[in-house]
């Protein structure tokens, strides 16, 4: 399985200008690598501008969000067309800071289906956002991988990519330790094996993000037994992100 390395700007930068010198960087460091795929995922209003400033293959793009909706009255939602426009090939669902505007494990289902229709890759976010050593946050995962698989074949289900994001770690000192994420990603995949099979299981993509860098990402690499990363601040700074890149491959 190919690892994958989503790049979320969130609301960053602040100017198309500032978002294309950016890109720049991104084209300088990260375009040679082969083996990881790169998907930078900046905030709507930018993509058309990047896009027309990069038409290679060396970076992919992807939408932080989309709409339940594919197109109305439905003042400031971005739709998937819009993304498709832009040439977008993956997009980011039910990102924490979304799912704290109200996004529920329905929406992002709802959300998913449309994608997978469009041929777009859904990269499906969950995590807790306190962890007890009574192990609740283990049924609050299971029931987040349930409901947003609702509805999907085992051929649908292979091509979404699950990012865990413990928001607890998400700027936090002392990140998630990658014998811990493995333990997760076995959990995650045991959630998906009651859903379908465990063949179907093992074929989805399951990635990393919080508080990821230059200094742990090995340690995740190599015992996390993870597909990728989702990062966030790091995604600022093209030469983390190279390193990063390069850890993965």
């Amino acid at each position: 399985m190919k690892k994958i390395l989503i790049a979320n700007w969130k609301m960053n930068p602040a100017t198309t200008k500032d978002a294309k010198k950016l890109l720049a960087g991104y084209i300088k460091n990260v375009t040679s690598f082969r083996g990881v795929d790169v998907v930078v995922c900046p905030p709507a209003y930018f993509l058309r501008s990047l896009r027309e400033l990069y038409k290679g293959k060396g970076v992919l793009f992807g939408g932080q969000t989309i709409s339940g909706f594919e197109g109305g009255s439905h003042t400031g939602e971005t739709s998937l067309s819009m993304l498709l426009d832009s040439k977008c090939s993956h997009v980011i669902l039910g990102h924490s800071e979304q799912r704290n505007l109200g996004e529920t494990n329905e929406g992002v289902s709802k959300k998913i289906q449309l994608a997978l229709r469009s041929k777009v890759t859904p990269v499906a976010c969950i995590g807790e956002s306190i962890r007890k050593e009574d192990a609740e946050y283990l049924f609050f995962i299971k029931n987040q991988v349930t409901e947003i698989f609702k509805g999907l074949t085992p051929s649908q289900a292979k091509k979404v990519v699950v990012a865990y994001e413990p928001i607890w770690a998400i700027g936090a000192q002392e990140p998630m330790q990658g014998h811990e994420m493995h333990q997760m990603v076995l959990f995650i995949r045991k959630a998906l094996t009651k859903i379908y099979s465990a063949n179907t299981s093992k074929d989805v993509a399951i990635i990393y993000g919080g508080s990821i860098n230059e200094s742990n990402v090995s340690d995740m690499n190599r015992n996390g037994f993870v597909d990728g990363l989702i990062i966030g601040r790091a995604s600022l700074d093209p030469s983390q992100v190279a390193a990063l890149a390069k850890a993965l491959k």
